[in-house]
Protein backbone atom coordinates (compact mmCIF):
# COMPACT_ATOMS: atom_id res chain seq x y z
CA UNK A 1 0.00 0.00 0.00
CA UNK A 2 1.38 3.31 -1.15
CA UNK A 3 1.66 6.24 1.32
CA UNK A 4 -1.66 8.36 -0.17
CA UNK A 5 -3.47 4.51 0.18
CA UNK A 6 -2.33 4.28 3.61
CA UNK A 7 -3.17 7.91 4.27
CA UNK A 8 -6.82 7.65 3.15
CA UNK A 9 -6.81 4.80 4.99
CA UNK A 10 -5.99 5.79 8.45
CA UNK A 11 -8.23 8.75 7.70
CA UNK A 12 -11.70 6.72 6.83
CA UNK A 13 -10.53 4.56 10.19
CA UNK A 14 -10.48 7.75 12.04
CA UNK A 15 -13.87 8.90 11.04
CA UNK A 16 -15.41 5.48 11.75
CA UNK A 17 -14.09 5.25 14.98
CA UNK A 18 -14.96 8.42 16.16
CA UNK A 19 -18.11 8.20 14.45
CA UNK A 20 -18.56 4.97 16.94
CA UNK A 21 -17.80 6.59 20.08
CA UNK A 22 -20.52 9.19 19.14
CA UNK A 23 -22.78 6.44 18.11
CA UNK A 24 -22.02 4.92 21.95
CA UNK A 25 -22.61 8.23 24.05
CA UNK A 26 -25.39 9.46 22.31
CA UNK A 27 -27.05 7.40 19.87
CA UNK A 28 -27.07 6.82 16.63
CA UNK A 29 -29.83 9.11 15.83
CA UNK A 30 -28.78 12.06 17.99
CA UNK A 31 -25.48 12.16 16.04
CA UNK A 32 -24.93 14.20 13.26
CA UNK A 33 -21.91 14.50 10.31
CA UNK A 34 -20.61 17.90 11.67
CA UNK A 35 -20.34 16.29 14.95
CA UNK A 36 -18.62 13.38 13.40
CA UNK A 37 -16.54 15.55 11.29
CA UNK A 38 -15.51 17.82 13.99
CA UNK A 39 -14.26 15.10 16.34
CA UNK A 40 -12.36 14.06 14.34
CA UNK A 41 -10.77 16.80 13.23
CA UNK A 42 -11.69 17.32 9.66
CA UNK A 43 -13.55 19.57 7.63
CA UNK A 44 -17.62 18.53 6.88
CA UNK A 45 -16.30 17.83 3.23
CA UNK A 46 -13.60 15.50 4.01
CA UNK A 47 -16.33 13.29 5.84
CA UNK A 48 -18.79 13.12 2.44
CA UNK A 49 -15.54 12.43 0.62
CA UNK A 50 -15.22 8.87 2.53
CA UNK A 51 -19.02 8.28 3.53
CA UNK A 52 -21.55 9.55 1.33
CA UNK A 53 -24.16 9.53 3.94
CA UNK A 54 -24.13 8.75 8.04
CA UNK A 55 -25.44 5.44 6.89
CA UNK A 56 -22.33 4.63 4.83
CA UNK A 57 -20.51 4.76 8.54
CA UNK A 58 -22.59 1.72 9.59
CA UNK A 59 -21.78 -0.67 6.29
CA UNK A 60 -17.97 0.59 6.77
CA UNK A 61 -17.98 -1.84 9.81
CA UNK A 62 -19.00 -4.91 7.65
CA UNK A 63 -16.05 -3.65 4.62
CA UNK A 64 -13.57 -3.30 7.70
CA UNK A 65 -14.02 -6.41 8.90
CA UNK A 66 -13.53 -8.11 5.12
CA UNK A 67 -10.08 -6.08 4.45
CA UNK A 68 -8.71 -7.01 7.59
CA UNK A 69 -9.68 -10.78 6.90
CA UNK A 70 -7.99 -10.48 3.38
CA UNK A 71 -4.94 -9.11 4.53
CA UNK A 72 -4.96 -11.17 7.66
CA UNK A 73 -5.46 -14.82 4.58
CA UNK A 74 -2.96 -13.24 2.47
CA UNK A 75 -0.22 -12.61 4.87
CA UNK A 76 -0.52 -16.12 6.33
CA UNK A 77 1.67 -18.27 3.51
CA UNK A 78 0.24 -21.41 3.02
CA UNK A 79 -3.62 -20.76 4.50
CA UNK A 80 -4.80 -22.75 1.34
CA UNK A 81 -3.31 -25.72 2.22
CA UNK A 82 -3.47 -25.50 6.50
CA UNK A 83 -6.23 -28.33 8.08
CA UNK A 84 -10.18 -26.85 7.54
CA UNK A 85 -10.20 -25.92 11.01
CA UNK A 86 -6.27 -23.58 10.99
CA UNK A 87 -8.11 -21.94 8.20
CA UNK A 88 -11.63 -21.69 10.26
CA UNK A 89 -9.78 -20.46 13.24
CA UNK A 90 -7.81 -17.62 11.41
CA UNK A 91 -10.88 -16.70 9.71
CA UNK A 92 -13.15 -16.37 13.02
CA UNK A 93 -10.23 -14.56 14.70
CA UNK A 94 -9.51 -12.30 12.80
CA UNK A 95 -13.31 -11.23 12.54
CA UNK A 96 -13.38 -11.81 16.22
CA UNK A 97 -10.56 -9.44 17.27
CA UNK A 98 -12.05 -6.39 14.68
CA UNK A 99 -14.97 -5.96 16.76
CA UNK A 100 -13.97 -7.08 20.36
CA UNK A 101 -13.30 -3.96 21.75
CA UNK A 102 -16.61 -2.25 20.07
CA UNK A 103 -18.93 -4.19 21.69
CA UNK A 104 -21.10 -1.82 22.81
CA UNK A 105 -21.14 0.27 19.39
CA UNK A 106 -21.46 -3.00 17.22
CA UNK A 107 -24.71 -2.90 19.20
CA UNK A 108 -25.70 0.11 17.61
CA UNK A 109 -24.08 -0.23 14.41
CA UNK A 110 -26.30 -4.00 14.42
CA UNK A 111 -29.85 -2.41 15.54
CA UNK A 112 -29.13 0.64 12.89
CA UNK A 113 -28.29 -1.51 10.06
CA UNK A 114 -31.49 -3.48 9.89
CA UNK A 115 -33.21 -0.33 10.05
CA UNK A 116 -31.67 1.35 7.02
CA UNK A 117 -32.45 -0.03 3.65
CA UNK A 118 -29.04 1.25 2.04
CA UNK A 119 -27.01 0.04 4.86
CA UNK A 120 -28.63 -3.13 5.18
CA UNK A 121 -27.88 -3.50 1.04
CA UNK A 122 -24.60 -2.47 1.70
CA UNK A 123 -23.88 -5.03 4.29
CA UNK A 124 -25.04 -7.88 2.57
CA UNK A 125 -22.08 -7.64 -0.45
CA UNK A 126 -20.13 -8.05 2.82
CA UNK A 127 -21.91 -11.14 4.39
CA UNK A 128 -21.93 -12.37 0.72
CA UNK A 129 -18.03 -11.84 0.79
CA UNK A 130 -17.43 -13.72 3.60
CA UNK A 131 -19.89 -16.63 2.30
CA UNK A 132 -17.45 -17.37 -0.52
CA UNK A 133 -14.48 -17.37 1.77
CA UNK A 134 -16.46 -19.91 3.93
CA UNK A 135 -17.12 -21.69 1.04
CA UNK A 136 -14.25 -22.11 -0.38
CA UNK A 137 -12.48 -23.88 2.63
CA UNK A 138 -15.38 -25.94 2.75
CA UNK A 139 -14.20 -27.18 -0.66
CA UNK A 140 -11.09 -27.48 -0.14
CA UNK A 141 -12.11 -29.70 2.71
CA UNK A 142 -14.47 -31.82 1.03
CA UNK A 143 -11.38 -31.98 -1.83
CA UNK A 144 -8.94 -32.91 0.52
CA UNK A 145 -11.18 -35.62 2.77
CA UNK A 146 -11.30 -33.62 5.83
CA UNK A 147 -14.90 -32.97 5.38
CA UNK A 148 -17.96 -34.68 4.37
CA UNK A 149 -19.20 -34.56 1.09
CA UNK A 150 -21.36 -35.71 -1.66
CA UNK A 151 -25.43 -34.85 -2.68
CA UNK A 152 -26.02 -35.65 1.69
CA UNK A 153 -23.46 -33.12 2.87
CA UNK A 154 -23.57 -30.07 -0.13
CA UNK A 155 -20.45 -27.42 0.35
CA UNK A 156 -23.03 -24.44 0.07
CA UNK A 157 -25.32 -26.04 2.92
CA UNK A 158 -22.05 -26.72 4.96
CA UNK A 159 -20.55 -22.69 4.31
CA UNK A 160 -23.89 -21.25 5.01
CA UNK A 161 -24.56 -23.50 8.56
CA UNK A 162 -20.81 -21.73 9.40
CA UNK A 163 -21.98 -18.45 8.53
CA UNK A 164 -25.13 -18.90 10.24
CA UNK A 165 -23.21 -20.19 13.30
CA UNK A 166 -20.56 -16.89 13.19
CA UNK A 167 -23.45 -14.55 13.18
CA UNK A 168 -25.83 -15.91 15.83
CA UNK A 169 -22.96 -16.51 17.93
CA UNK A 170 -21.87 -12.80 17.44
CA UNK A 171 -25.36 -11.11 17.99
CA UNK A 172 -25.69 -13.41 21.30
CA UNK A 173 -22.00 -11.99 22.33
CA UNK A 174 -23.66 -8.79 21.97
CA UNK A 175 -26.66 -9.12 24.12
CA UNK A 176 -25.35 -11.33 26.76
CA UNK A 177 -24.27 -10.02 30.02
CA UNK A 178 -20.35 -10.00 30.83
CA UNK A 179 -19.75 -12.75 28.07
CA UNK A 180 -16.75 -14.19 27.21
CA UNK A 181 -14.32 -13.17 24.84
CA UNK A 182 -15.82 -13.56 21.10
CA UNK A 183 -13.27 -15.67 19.79
CA UNK A 184 -13.94 -18.08 22.65
CA UNK A 185 -17.75 -18.36 21.54
CA UNK A 186 -17.02 -18.93 18.25
CA UNK A 187 -14.07 -21.34 18.79
CA UNK A 188 -16.40 -23.43 21.18
CA UNK A 189 -19.68 -23.47 19.01
CA UNK A 190 -17.16 -24.02 15.47
CA UNK A 191 -16.04 -27.53 17.25
CA UNK A 192 -19.28 -28.56 17.71
CA UNK A 193 -20.31 -28.08 14.03
CA UNK A 194 -16.93 -28.93 12.91
CA UNK A 195 -17.42 -32.96 14.73
CA UNK A 196 -20.61 -32.93 12.53
CA UNK A 197 -19.45 -31.77 9.09
CA UNK A 198 -16.29 -34.39 9.52
CA UNK A 199 -15.84 -37.00 7.05
CA UNK A 200 -16.38 -40.15 8.83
Amino acid sequence: MGLRERKKQETAERLYRTALNLFSERGYDATTVEEIAQAADVAKGTFFNYFSTKDAVLSYAGHRQMRLLHEAMAGDQGFEERSVHEQFTLVFDTLAAGIQDDREAMRVVSLEVYRSVSAFSDTTSSARQLYEVLLDIVRRGQERGELRAGSAAPAESMALLVMAAYFYTFFAWLELDNPPELALMLHAHFDLLLQGMKSP
